[in-house]
């Protein structure tokens, strides 16, 4: 089975330009089908789900290769190059922004521009930097994960998404992160929080743009400041929201932060607005 198929690949829209987008740990990418019509109206739009993701191929997933942020970067490049991408845009929502931040560096001559949510270049607090978690929390968390998955579950998709477990946002969150395996949630949620990602970012010299909630329990404000000034190029915006997954729970506020950030959406709202 080749990689578009097993990771459920999908092409929209037959703009001149196109448009990546990526999800994070714990959803699929069910979270971008209400962006998709819209999107889809001024780019090509390419979307698939990483191989952790419940909804992929469970053949797809390899501890060795995918329990590394560089694993997931060959998987892009070859979606990108099967349907002859050359240049494109990409949005990435926390781990995969990371994956554009990678993938940036090592071939940016086929990234136009990175759009990052909620992305973070470390979780693990040190003397020097704030990630937002320490290391006992981590291993509380790693613990709770291998113990009760669906407990823990619904107990963290509300905080993450910074909205009562019976809202819908929660819940959506909550579905997706149900579907994904539970030995392979573990495995990843590991390798996350325990991973260093600042030496790749400050290697990475496409341009990026940084979206930022206003109180997101998963990326304090100060690792947004640090990614914005070790990631060459880039800017970061504050959106009016709390919660790790504004495009879930906030798509208005998502929709006007991309029409700000990508340049077909940017160019229609200059037009509309004279």
């Amino acid at each position: 089975m080749d990689i578009q198929t097993a990771l459920n690949t999908r092409v929209v829209g037959s703009g001149p330009d196109t448009l990546v987008l990526l999800h994070g740990f714990g959803s699929d990418q069910s979270v971008w089908d209400a962006y998709l019509p819209w999107l889809a109206q001024h780019y090509r739009v390419i979307s698939y789900d990483l191989p952790f993701a419940g909804s992929a191929d469970p053949s797809s997933f390899e501890l060795s290769r995918h329990g590394s942020v560089d694993g997931h970067v060959p998987d892009l490049l070859q979606i990108l190059r099967a349907y002859g991408i050359g240049r494109c845009f990409l949005v990435g929502h926390s781990f995969g922004g990371l994956i554009g931040i990678f993938a940036g560096t090592e071939r940016p001559d086929l990234f136009e521009r990175l759009i990052l949510i909620g992305v973070s270049a470390r979780y693990l607090d040190e003397p020097d930097y704030k990630g937002g978690f320490d290391m006992p929390g981590l291993d509380q968390m790693f613990a709770a994960v291998a113990a009760n998955f669906r407990g823990w579950a619904e107990s963290f998709a509300p905080i993450v998404a910074g909205k009562p477990f019976e809202d819908p946002a929660a819940q959506t969150f909550l579905a997706s992160l149900l579907r994904t395996r539970p030995d392979i949630a573990v495995a990843m949620a590991q390798s996350i929080f325990l991973g260093d990602y600042r030496p790749q970012v400050r290697r990475c010299t496409t341009p990026a743009i940084i979206l930022q909630t206003e109180d997101d329990p998963a990326v304090p404000l100060e690792a947004a400041l640090w990614l914005q000034r070790h990631l060459r190029g880039s800017e970061l915006e504050i959106i009016p929201t709390a919660g790790h997954l504004p495009h879930i729970s906030a798509p208005d506020a998502m929709r006007e932060a991309l029409s700000r950030h990508l340049p077909r959406l940017a160019l229609r709202r200059d037009c509309a607005s004279r």
